[in-house]
């Protein structure tokens, strides 16, 4: 059964999982952005001070593990080492990204788990997780395909700094929230192997693909019980 995020006049709820502000719109200080990603696991406030730490860099090796909690993955790794510099702890969110295609190692086979991500490499991850990479490869590739591809879905609209700065945390936080209500690229045309035409899915997006939530406008008539970003986080029945 699916989960439903109701768009609210005055507020936002996300029925079975949880409650937000204004869902399409993001501010760098919007607490909105970095509670709902907190309680879907996926980034959290530090324990200690309570800050989110806005413009710390981000390392590769935090990314998959963002990304991990993100798709919500359950797996488990074998026997033999994918990366040798990547560590026992960080191995399972690595080498699970890795295999699903949303990150990459390097070309002398290591990962580098230490490195800063970019902010154009950041992108890449998020055009590539809503089907926009075909129209990146038109666009030419990896950066500039990329970065075209990423302003034409207007993911950059909330990225402090260039393509090359090491991407913060509250870019990343930004971006995530963005990329789970960005209607998902579909191609519509080809021509000589070219992207001719393409067009995004109006309500189809990460939300409804990958975390099975739909998104409805109506009125909360009864509530049986909350959970906005505390330790039960977003858990099927709960609002």
């Amino acid at each position: 059964m699916k989960r439903i995020l109701a768009v609210l006049t005055a507020f936002v709820i996300i029925l079975g999982t949880v409650a937000t502000a204004n869902i399409y719109t993001v501010s760098a200080a919007d607490d909105s952005v970095t509670n709902l990603l907190s309680a879907l696991g996926v980034m959290e406030n530090d324990e200690v001070t309570g800050n989110f730490w806005n413009n710390t860099p981000v390392k590769r090796y935090e990314i998959a593990r963002i990304l991990y909690n993100l798709y919500g993955f359950n797996g488990t790794v074998g026997e033999s080492r994918k990366f040798t510099d990547v560590s026992d702890k960080d191995r399972l969110y690595v080498e699970t990204i890795v295999e699903y295609g949303l990150m990459n190692g390097y070309d002398d086979g290591s990962f580098g788990p230490e490195d800063y991500i970019t902010n154009d490499q950041l992108v890449k991850v998020f055009v590539d997780i809503i089907g926009g990479k075909e129209l990146a490869d038109v666009l030419g590739g990896f950066p500039k395909g990329y970065r075209e591809a990423g302003r034409k879905l207007h993911m950059y609209s909330n990225l402090n700094g260039s393509g090359d700065d090491a991407a913060s945390r509250i870019n990343v936080a930004n971006l995530i929230y963005d990329a789970l209500h960005m209607d998902m690229v579909k191609i519509k045309s080809f021509s000589s192997n070219d992207v001719t035409s393409y067009f995004t899915e109006r309500g189809c997006n990460f939300l409804s693909e990958q975390l099975d939530i739909v998104i409805i406008e109506d009125v909360v008539k009864k509530i049986d019980s909350t959970a906005y970003n505390k330790t039960e986080g977003a858990s099927d029945g709960r609002i």
